[in-house]
């Protein structure tokens, strides 16, 4: 891409121009900020919307290159993680109205939920939205945050578990969520780390840079940068470690890098899976971050 094509690319958290290309794909670069150090996909497709269909959150992932490996089947493990994160949010605010920004099938709605919170979830996907309200019970509205009026200042949290890095528009939505908070009302995140030594270390082959579903690049730093221009103060952000066991990892390997064609891997995750079921805590370049909206 030409320097004057560049000039004209606006940084979505700071809206700074000083951008600079790191690397090429086949149809799209990755930039990066020179100013808070986001980096961003650009073009985004015209309808990546449509990556969040019907075979997003599927069983078991056979032959999609987007999303979750095993959604359905990690239930039990999601929630014993979400219940950490709210743990965190509660020792900001205590229990009171949540709302969630790409909730999927609603299983940290659930957690909340059984801990005294009223919830309330935002999800594209159809399928997952669904099957939060038909299976669980939850307040669901299908769609994105852009479509839905909220009730000025009627949360006391919110939360984006891996949902910021897919948004086209994270400003906006931020923007859209903090007038929805209390004051003092609070915010938690978690998303991949540029800042991280993994993201670093692995550049263009680490496991987060998936520029078909990965939109926004995120470190501690461009995080708050953005934040802080809607009223939002960054209080804590560190390492988030993930549940995983021996075959899921080799799983996740497959299915990142080797579009689930590795019949090697297969066959060892699922003989780990069977002979070492244990889940270990596994750091792969991702942080948790909790921000205060001024004012509380």
């Amino acid at each position: 891409m030409d320097e004057q094509s560049v000039t004209e690319i606006v940084c979505n958290a700071c809206r700074s121009t000083q951008i600079s290309e790191r690397y090429r794909f086949d149809d799209r670069s990755l930039y990066r900020c020179n100013q808070c150090g986001l980096e961003f996909i650009h073009p985004i497709p015209e309808h990546a919307e449509q990556l969040y269909g019907e075979y997003y959150l599927s069983i078991d992932g056979v032959g999609r290159e987007v999303g979750y490996d095993n959604y359905f089947a990690d239930r039990e493990l999601l929630q014993r993680e979400f219940v950490r994160r709210i743990e965190l949010i509660e020792q900001q605010r205590p229990p009171g109205s949540l709302l969630e920004i790409g909730c999927a099938a609603g299983f940290f709605l659930d957690a909340a939920l059984q801990r005294g919170w009223s919830t309330m979830g935002i999800e594209i996907s159809e399928q997952a939205a669904r099957y939060a309200r038909e299976q669980l019970g939850l307040d669901v509205r299908q769609g994105t945050i852009e479509q839905f009026e909220l009730e000025p200042e009627s949360f006391d949290a919110a939360v984006l578990n891996d949902t910021i890095e897919h948004l086209r528009d994270p400003a906006r939505a931020i923007e859209l969520i903090a007038a929805a908070l209390k004051p003092g009302g609070v915010l938690l995140i978690t998303t991949p780390d540029t800042g991280s030594a993994w993201a670093r270390l692995l550049g263009r082959r680490w496991v987060h840079l998936k520029p078909g579903e990965h939109f926004h690049y995120f470190s501690a730093s461009s995080l708050a940068r953005l934040l802080e221009r809607f009223g939002l103060g960054l209080i804590h952000s560190g390492p988030l470690a993930k549940g995983r066991t021996l075959g899921g990892i080799l799983a996740r390997l497959n299915f990142h890098r080797f579009d689930n064609q590795s019949r090697a891997l297969d066959w060892l995750s699922k003989a780990f899976n069977r002979r070492v079921p244990r889940r270990f805590g596994v750091r792969s370049g991702e942080m948790i971050a909790l921000a205060r909206k001024v004012g509380g």
